[in-house]
This record gives structure tokens, C-alpha cells and sequence, in this order.
């Protein structure tokens, strides 16, 4: 057996919600999981190809294809995805993991070997082409080593990752982005998830494959960018973010010099509560945004205490074109700009996971303003049900500065966190928490929107 071996593991299942049995469709008279197995047969930097499928019965005629075919197969468990890839790998001792997904039948082979190579020379855990998006959906390579993914199996605690395979390495690990040639950028949707997909995947294969010829997946790109009409068979669907970021915003500031609005910093005068600082949620989410490249950026408040004022915009909107001039694709934010309070924010949360199925959310505040956020979770009625919905996490957005820059970020949060502002803020923060506990927090007449009676101030 090679001491050092790079396998290209491809997951595959039937049991798609959105299009199921999708990787036995056909295109141009083969099957979809044929394609990307003889696509990622023309890696010149793998050694061995493995479709890891689920023991479940569904996926018997994924083996049998197969079997047909004298392809190695694996079959692990159905939902514990991260489990099936670490003990695949372990059974056909493969050191550098590949992963694709079997729903991109024009995965490109060079974009496998450079990511493959950056792993190498990079020396990083994790190499991945997702971590600055600027290609079309359809071309994911990740490349991880099997001691991180061991790490992983080890530790993962949540269901997401476990799904998902590679948020806990990303998160954990040592990471390099790989960044595709400009050939291969555009914003398109070349993978296999709904109806439209497969509409758009057939016209390319009936346009571009000569057999035994594979598609050049820089020349599609080229041609959709000549043919936009072609591109929009598909440009509706909408991809399926199962994880969310959510930035709750606290209040704006005019910039005395440019007179634009911005989030509030530290050295603005506060509101009648003291000092609010949304800058630092800002960064801190921008870091998260590139830390978890798949996940969607939810950006929520409306004026807020601004609400009389015609020419302010929406807490949401500065929000969200702060998180872009960080270099966060518009495509990824979801404006909630209709909530006026905390309570408000947190109701459109639920809403808005509900919708999309979120099945895990971060939502990114500062230190002083996460307890309250919690007590009013856990003691109202028609929110502690949140955590049934999805698995949610409350990370501060000191937190999150002081591990991109302790040295940077350590004394201004000290400096802020001892000023009188803040202490006034901390100290109506607690009051606040001691009432909501009580019962006696105070409140006022709730939007009808909400189809409730009370919402806090």
C-alpha cells in the first residue's frame, strides 16, 4: 500500500429533498454520478477514486452502479456523513481526503490537482476552493488530511457538522484558500439540486459533450457569460443553506465627516441605555462569514430609535453593505429590516429559520448584550422553542476579535468594557435580565404583524 495516498471520496445518496435520485439521472445518456466519477478519473494528482454511499436501502442502487462499473464503494451512515468519510478513508488508507459531492457533474479535474498541490506545499489541514467564492456552485473541492478529519470524528459534537463533514476541520484546523483562475469565475449554478439545475445541466451536455471527451467547465462558463438568457434557466433556484450567521444590530451613527450613516463604535455617545459599539458585531461576523463560507448571513434591525427620522436607512441595510465592503458577497445576506427592539429581532429569527430550514444558527452580539438575548429565549413562550428548531449558539463578538488579534483587540475591549458608558449599558443590561426573570419586564403595544399584544422597549 502507498504510504501517502490522495483519494478522491465522492459522497452519494438518493434520498435528495429536493430532487431525489438525482445522481442516477441522466445526462446525454449516462448517469450523473457516471460523469463525476469519469470527470475526477482525469485527476492526474489522485491516486484512487471511492464513491462513499449510506447503508441505507434507498442507496442499494447507488452500490449496484457501482458494482457494475468495478468502482470501490463504501457504505457508511446515512446522516453521520463526517463518520462515513473518516472511516472510509481508514479502510482503503487514504492520507489526503478529496471530498465532492456527486451532484456536480462538471467538477474540473485541474481545479482538483491545483487544490491538491496547495495542500501539499501549503503543509495547511484544509485546502478549499469555498473559503473565497467567486466560482459557480458546482465546482467545491475540498482537500483535508486524515489526521484533521480524525480530529474531527474525535470531537464534532453537533448534527451540522456531522452532516456536513468539513465546519469543524474548517474551524479548527489550519486553512488555505485556493482561489480559481479567472477562467473559471462567474456566478453561476452548475450543480444538481432542483428541477431547473437538471434543465440547464441537460441543454450543456447536449451543446458540449463529445464522448469520450469530457465538458470543459471553463468553456461553459465562458459561453454562459456570452448567453445570459441560458444562464437564468437555473438563476432562481435558490441554494440550500442549512447554517446561518445572524448579526443582531443595536443602533446607528451619522459619521460626522462624510455624513453617511455607519454602525455605532465606541466612541459615539450612546443612546439614553448607554454605549452600543455594532462595529465590533460587524468584523466579528465578517470573520465567521469567511470562516464558514457556506453559511447565510442574516443582518436584522429596522430604524430602531430612528424611526422618525425620513432620511435614516435601516439598521439591516448599513449592516449588510459594511459586512460587503469586508468582502462578503451580496448574495449571501438576507435583510430582516421590519424589527424594532431585541424581542422583534429574535421573533423574525425564528420566522426566517423556520422558512429555510436552518438546522444551526450563530448569532453574533456583544458581550453585554448576549445574557439578555438568552433570558428573553428561555422565558418567553413563544421563543424557547428556538432551540428545537435548530441548534443555536451565542457567540460574543469580543470573543471572536480577541482570537482574530489579541494584541489589537485586548485593550480597546478593556478600554471599553471599563468606560462609564459601557458601565451604564451593563447595569440596565442586568436590570433588564432580573426583570425578564421576574416577569416584570417592561413593555409596549407589539406591531399586529407579529399577531401578539407586548414586545420590550
Amino acid at each position: 500500500m502507498k504510504h501517502n495516498m490522495t483519494g478522491i471520496i465522492i459522497q452519494a445518496r438518493m434520498s435528495s429533498t429536493r430532487l431525489p435520485g438525482k445522481v442516477l439521472k441522466k445526462l446525454a445518456r449516462r448517469t450523473v454520478l457516471w460523469h463525476v466519477v469519469e470527470r475526477c478519473t482525469h485527476s492526474k494528482e489522485a491516486d484512487k477514486i471511492i464513491i462513499a454511499t449510506s447503508t441505507d436501502k434507498s442507496d442499494d442502487a447507488i452500490s449496484n452502479f457501482c458494482a457494475s462499473r468495478h468502482i470501490p464503494v463504501f457504505r457508511g451512515s446515512l446522516h453521520n456523513v463526517l463518520k462515513r468519510y473518516y472511516t472510509c478513508a481508514k479502510k482503503f488508507g487514504i492520507t489526503t481526503i478529496v471530498r465532492i459531492t456527486s451532484d456536480c457533474p462538471l467538477i474540473d479535474p485541474h481545479i482538483i490537482d491545483a487544490a491538491i498541490r496547495l495542500h501539499r506545499k501549503s503543509r495547511a489541514d484544509y485546502v478549499g476552493n469555498n473559503l473565497h467564492r467567486i466560482f459557480p456552485r458546482g465546482l467545491d473541492v475540498e482537500v483535508f488530511s486524515s489526521n484533521i478529519l480524525t480530529q474531527a470524528m474525535r470531537s464534532a459534537r453537533d448534527n451540522y457538522a456531522k452532516e456536513h463533514v468539513t465546519p469543524y476541520i474548517i474551524q479548527h484546523g489550519k486553512t488555505r484558500a485556493y482561489t480559481v483562475p479567472p477562467a473559471y469565475r462567474g456566478n453561476f449554478r452548475l450543480t444538481l439540486d432542483e428541477p431547473n439545475d437538471y434543465t440547464l445541466l441537460k441543454f450543456i451536455y447536449n451543446k458540449f459533450y463529445k464522448s469520450p471527451r469530457i465538458i470543459d467547465a471553463a468553456q461553459v462558463i465562458g459561453y454562459l457569460k456570452k448567453h445570459p438568457k441560458i444562464a437564468k434557466m437555473n438563476s432562481a433556484v435558490a441554494q440550500k443553506n442549512t447554517a446561518a450567521i445572524a448579526v443582531l444590530g443595536g443602533a446607528l451613527a451619522k459619521d460626522k465627516q462624510t455624513g453617511t450613516w455607519r454602525t455605532s463604535t465606541l466612541q459615539d455617545k450612546g443612546d439614553k441605555f448607554g454605549v452600543q459599539n455594532d462595529r465590533l458585531r460587524v468584523i466579528a461576523a465578517s470573520y465567521l462569514a469567511k470562516k464558514y463560507p457556506n453559511d447565510v448571513i442574516i443582518v436584522s434591525g429596522g430604524k430602531g430609535q430612528l424611526k422618525n427620522v425620513p432620511q435614516a436607512p435601516t439598521l439591516a441595510h448599513v449592516i449588510k453593505h459594511e459586512l460587503m465592503r469586508q468582502g462578503i458577497a451580496e448574495g449571501r445576506i438576507i435583510e430582516e429590516d421590519k424589527s424594532g427592539t431585541t424581542y422583534e429581532q429574535l421573533l423574525e429569527l425564528k420566522n426566517i429559520m423556520t422558512k429555510l430550514e436552518l438546522k444551526k444558527v450563530k448569532i453574533v452580539s456583544n458581550q453585554w448584550h448576549l445574557p439578555r438575548i438568552r433570558a428573553i429565549i428561555i422565558h418567553r413562550s413563544e421563543l424557547n422553542k428556538m432551540s428545537k428548531i435548530s441548534h443555536l449558539a451565542l457567540i460574543p463578538a469580543e470573543k471572536i476579535l480577541l482570537q482574530i488579534n489579541r494584541k489589537k483587540w485586548q485593550p480597546i475591549i478593556k478600554e471599553a468594557h471599563s468606560s462609564a458608558r459601557m458601565k451604564t449599558r451593563i447595569r440596565l443590561e442586568q436590570k433588564g435580565i432580573r426583570d425578564i426573570k421576574a416577569g416584570s419586564y417592561k413593555f409596549t403595544p407589539l406591531p399586529e404583524r407579529y399577531g401578539r399584544k407586548t414586545v420590550d422597549e
